[in-house]
């Protein structure tokens, strides 16, 4: 039976490199594509203007392809590393996706320049 120990530790040694792995890995990727956008500090509400305050379905990274892909859809190019919003209505008195100030423009269902604001 000692010819069959070297397996054995090589299976163990699987199964707790597995694991390890397993449990690294994101389980909610809290609707960003696994592209969590730049970080920015909180913007306080008072700071944000109403015009640029948003509740967002999404809120992500500039770099996540499918926003640069409709982005290039929209004929806006996406030069730098910033945050980037979709599905957004005006902020109101509570928001149960992401509230953000969006300072940048807005091409139609995409803000561009945004920021998590804090409530």
């Amino acid at each position: 039976m000692v010819p069959y120990k070297p397996i054995v530790s090589l299976i163990v040694a699987f199964a707790a490199a597995s694991s390890a792995t397993a449990s690294a890995t994101p389980l909610h990727r809290r609707g960003n594509g696994g592209y969590s956008p730049p970080y920015a500090p909180p913007v306080p509400r008072a700071q944000c203007s109403v015009a640029h305050s948003k509740c967002c379905k999404e809120y992500t990274s500039s770099q996540n392809p499918s926003m640069v892909a409709l982005a290039q859809s929209l004929g806006v190019v996406l030069n730098s590393v910033v945050g980037v919003a979709t599905g957004c209505s005006a902020l109101g008195s509570t928001c149960n996706n992401q509230a953000v100030c969006c300072t940048n423009t807005q091409y139609g269902v995409i803000n561009v320049g945004c920021s998590p604001i804090s409530l």
